[in-house]
C-alpha cells in the first residue's frame, strides 16, 4: 500500500471514530478498577477460546465431546473449532452451565472468534479454510495445504444465523481475523500478516466503511503494533483498543495491552498489569455496561490447554489529598476554602483545610478533577488533580493598599470623598476619607477622586509592591484665583525648553484639566532676581508658553489654558536686587504655579 494513501485513510478512521466515541479523560479504564478474576465452569479439558458477547449469550469458540476424544486418542488432523454458546443475563452473567454447540454455519473448518454489533445486528465471525498452495521441490510442483482466515458477516433472519457478505479484504495469501468493531460497526478492526505494511508477525488493522463499501484496511502503526505477534483486539466504547502481544518486556507468552485513542491517533501500549501472567493472555472483551468481561488464559492451576474466565471490574474509590501553603513562605494555610470540581466544573465536594494546611476528598471514582483554593487575603490558586491524587496549593498574599484622600493645604481628611476604581463603580469614603482595597493581578490602579468644592482628580497607583502600600491623594479646593505650585519644574540655564523631569510634574496638571474640563488655569512661570527685570520678563514667558504648549499637545484645549510670564515681579522671599542669598534661596523664587481663573 503507498505511505501516503496509508497516513490518510488512517487519519480520516482516526478523527471519524474521536468524534463519535472516544471521550479519553487522562485516566484509563484499568486505573479504575480492582479486577478480580473468576474461573468460568463452561471450561473443559480441552481449549476453549475467543469469547464475544451476542445479545443474551457468551459465543466462544470450542471443540465438540467428539472432538474432545478423537484429540485424546491422538486423532487430531480433523478436530476444529467451532462455536458454542451459553446463556446469559442482562448483565453479562453466564447464568448456567450448558454449552451449546451452534449447528447455524456448519463450516468444515475453524469457526470463531466472533463479534457482534447490536445496533446494526451484524455478526463478524472468522471462518478458516485450507488452500492448496503450489511449491516446487527439487524441480518438482507439489501441492502444500495452507490455513487461512477470512472474515464473514452474518445477520440473524428466521432465528437462523446466516452469512451474508464476505469482506473484500480476504485474501488467500494472507489472513484476515479476530474481529471487533465500533459501536455503529462502520469501523471494523482485526487481526492480519497482510505484507505490505506489516510490522511483524501479526498486526492490528482497521477499515472503515462509507456509503456500505468497505475501505482499505490501515495499518495502526508503532504505537499499537511491534516486530512480534498482536492478535485478538478488542475496540471499547471509550476509545480504548485492547490486544494481546508476544512482544519483548511483557511477563511471557501473549500479555495484553491496551492503548487510548486520542486528538493523534492511539496513544503507545501499555500492559494490562491486572490480568497478565507468565503464560498466554488474551481475547479480552467487555460488555457494554463496563462492569464484567472475559478473557482467555493458560495460566497454571487449571485445565492444561485455553479457559475462559470472568472479570467484574469493580470501580475503585480513590482519595484526593493536598496541602494549601503561603506561596511566599511555604507555611501552611489554615481555614483555606478547598472546591473540588470534574472537569466539565460540576461540583463535587468542597471543605477546608486544616491547622496543618492539609485536606482530603475521600471515596471518590478515579475520574479527571480540578481543585480550588482561596482565602480572604490572599491569591485564589487552582490545579488540575494528577494521577497520584495529591497536590499543593499555594495562595500568594493578596497586595493591600490603603489610600487617604486629604486637604492639598491643611492636610485634614476631605470628608464625603468618593474615589472611582472602575466605570461604574464608586466607593464613598468615611469621615477618616481613607480608600482600602486588595489587589490581585493588576499592573498599577487608577484612582479617579471627586468630592465638593475640590478639583477632581486621578492618580495611577503602582502595584510592583508585596504586602501592605499606604499612599496619600491631595485634593486641591476649586477656589477663583487660587494659586498651587507646580513642584519639581526644571529648565536649564538660559533656556526655556521643557526637561523630561518636569513633563512627570506638567502630566499632573494635564490630569487635572481633563478632570475638570469647564475650569480655566493660568500657569504661571516665575524667575529669581539674577538678571535684568526685562530679561526675566521675557524668559518667564517663554517658559510659560513652552509648557502651555505641552499641555495643549496633550489634548488639553488651548482655551483652557493661559500662559504668563511674571519674571522677578512677584518673588516669595527677600531676595531682591541687590540683596545677596544663598542658591536654595533663589530656587524658591523660580517656580512655576497654576491659578483657577472660571469654571462653569
Amino acid at each position: 500500500m503507498n505511505h501516503s494513501r496509508f497516513i490518510v485513510l488512517l487519519a480520516i478512521a482516526l478523527t471519524w471514530l474521536n468524534l463519535v466515541e472516544a471521550q479519553n479523560t487522562g485516566h484509563s479504564f484499568f486505573d479504575a478498577v480492582d479486577i478480580e478474576i473468576i474461573y468460568e465452569k463452561i471450561n473443559t479439558d480441552a481449549s476453549e477460546i475467543g469469547p464475544a458477547f451476542v445479545e443474551n449469550q457468551l459465543w466462544y469458540s470450542a471443540f465438540s465431546d467428539k472432538d474432545i476424544r478423537r484429540s485424546k486418542s491422538g486423532q487430531t488432523d480433523k478436530v476444529f473449532y467451532k462455536q458454542f454458546t451459553s446463556e446469559t443475563d442482562k448483565n453479562g452473567y453466564v447464568i448456567n452451565n450448558e454449552r451449546i454447540q451452534m449447528g447455524d454455519f456448519d463450516t468444515p473448518f475453524h469457526e470463531g472468534p466472533a463479534f457482534y454489533a447490536p445496533e446494526t445486528g451484524e455478526l463478524f465471525l472468522t471462518l478458516s479454510n485450507f488452500i492448496d498452495v503450489e511449491l516446487e521441490v527439487d524441480g518438482l510442483i507439489v501441492k502444500r495445504k495452507r490455513m487461512r482466515l477470512r472474515l464473514v458477516v452474518a445477520q440473524l433472519a428466521d432465528n437462523k444465523w446466516t452469512i451474508k457478505e464476505e469482506m473484500p479484504f480476504n485474501d488467500p495469501v494472507y489472513s484476515v481475523g479476530h474481529p471487533s468493531a465500533s459501536t455503529t460497526a462502520d469501523t471494523i478492526f482485526f487481526t492480519s500478516d497482510i505484507p505490505e505494511n506489516n510490522s511483524g508477525e501479526t498486526d492490528i488493522y482497521m477499515a472503515v466503511r462509507s456509503n456500505g463499501k468497505w475501505g482499505v484496511p490501515v495499518n495502526l502503526g508503532a504505537n499499537v503494533n511491534s516486530p512480534s505477534k498482536e492478535m485478538f483486539p478488542f475496540y471499547h466504547k471509550s476509545g480504548m483498543l485492547i490486544f494481546a502481544s508476544n512482544r519483548n518486556g511483557g511477563k511471557g507468552g501473549l500479555d495484553l495491552y491496551y492503548c487510548i485513542l486520542g486528538d493523534n491517533g492511539f496513544s503507545a501500549a501499555r500492559p494490562i498489569e491486572q490480568l497478565n501472567s507468565e503464560a498466554d493472555d488474551f481475547g479480552l472483551i467487555i460488555h457494554n455496561n463496563s462492569k464484567l468481561g472475559y478473557f482467555v488464559s493458560n495460566r497454571s492451576g487449571f485445565d492444561a490447554d485455553d479457559n475462559i474466565f470472568r472479570i467484574v471490574f469493580n470501580e475503585k474509590l480513590i482519595a484526593i489529598n493536598g496541602k494549601v501553603t503561603d506561596k511566599l513562605t511555604n507555611e501552611p494555610i489554615n481555614g483555606a476554602n478547598v472546591k473540588l470540581t470534574d472537569c466539565n466544573n460540576n461540583m463535587v465536594a468542597q471543605g477546608k483545610s486544616t491547622d496543618d494546611g492539609t485536606f482530603v476528598f475521600e471515596n471518590l471514582l478515579p475520574r479527571c478533577y480540578k481543585l480550588e483554593a482561596s482565602k480572604q487575603y490572599y491569591t485564589t490558586d487552582e490545579e488540575n488533580v494528577p494521577e497520584t491524587y495529591y497536590t499543593t496549593l499555594q495562595l500568594a498574599p493578596a497586595k493591600e493598599l490603603e489610600v487617604v484622600v486629604v486637604d492639598f493645604d491643611s492636610r485634614l481628611p476631605v470628608v464625603g470623598a468618593v474615589i472611582s476604581t472602575k466605570p461604574n463603580h464608586s466607593v464613598n469614603l468615611n469621615n477618616d476619607a481613607i480608600f482600602y482595597t486588595r489587589i490581585e493581578n493588576q499592573p498599577a490602579l487608577n484612582l479617579e477622586t471627586r468630592a465638593e468644592g475640590y478639583l477632581n482628580q486621578t492618580k495611577q497607583i503602582s502595584t510592583n509592591f508585596e504586602g501592605f502600600k499606604r499612599d496619600t491623594i491631595f485634593m486641591m479646593k476649586r477656589e477663583l484665583n487660587r494659586t498651587f505650585v507646580l513642584e519639581n519644574i526644571y529648565y536649564d540655564l538660559d533656556k526655556w525648553d521643557i526637561l523630561p523631569e518636569s513633563e512627570i510634574e506638567l502630566d499632573k496638571l494635564v490630569a487635572i484639566l481633563k478632570e475638570n474640563p469647564t475650569v480655566v488655569v493660568e500657569l504661571g512661570s516665575h524667575t529669581d532676581s539674577r538678571g535684568s527685570d526685562n530679561y526675566n520678563l521675557v524668559l518667564s514667558q517663554r517658559r510659560s508658553n513652552s509648557a502651555v504648549a505641552y499641555i495643549v499637545s496633550k489634548g488639553i484645549p488651548k482655551s483652557n489654558i493661559v500662559a504668563k510670564g511674571y519674571g522677578e515681579t512677584m518673588l516669595i522671599n527677600h531676595c531682591k536686587n541687590g540683596v545677596w542669598c544663598s542658591d536654595n534661596d533663589h530656587r524658591t523664587n523660580r517656580r512655576t504655579e497654576f491659578k483657577i481663573l472660571s469654571w462653569d
